[in-house]
């Protein structure tokens, strides 16, 4: 009875305050169906389409939307690798890179079902070892590892921007 009475109390505090989860102000921004669309980086092909992949997820699990053709999504989300480097941020005692920063830049195009179009940018950086003793292959998985960590970053603070949007937005059309 005592646990009953507790979780009873835990969501009378958050209805009374009025806690809505971001998936509420995604549904209100973009619908029920989102289409995402990459532009694939001819440089980097399989980080592009990793990037989708990791959009798509945020999408569904934590905008709870449902992902769908362009013929049918109520609203579009484009994502492109605007810009990536790698810099160097540790060296061995020969003066050759060890260690190495992934710097992107990701480009969200999103259209919402009030037709409102919008652009940003948002970044992300990891960190990934390279040392001559490692294989190509080695490295190459570092950095593709190192890439989609970035990604994620990236993708964090899409999402965070989006909450903020919807937020706005409701309390714009409540006035």
């Amino acid at each position: 009875m005592k646990r009953l009475f507790l979780a009873y109390c835990v969501v009378m505090f958050f209805v009374g305050c009025g806690y809505r989860p971001l998936a509420h102000y995604a549904k209100t921004a973009f619908g029920e169906k989102v289409f995402v669309q990459a532009n694939i980086s001819p440089s980097f092909p399989k980080s592009s389409s990793a990037i989708k992949d990791i959009l798509s997820q945020a999408i569904v699990a934590r905008l709870h939307l449902t992902l769908s053709s362009k013929e049918e999504a109520t609203s579009t989300i484009a994502v492109r690798l605007q810009n990536m480097d790698f810099q160097v941020i540790a060296e061995d005692s020969q003066g050759f890179g060890t260690h190495y920063r992934a710097n992107i830049e990701l480009n969200f195009s999103y259209k919402t079902i009030y037709g409102q179009d919008y652009s940003i940018t948002f970044s992300g950086s990891s960190d990934y070892a390279a040392t001559e003793a490692m294989t190509s292959v080695a490295v190459e998985k570092a950095q593709f590892v190192a890439i989609t960590t970035a990604s994620k970053q990236a993708i964090d603070k899409f999402i965070s921007q989006l909450f903020y949007q919807g937020v706005t937005h409701e309390a714009k059309k409540a006035q």
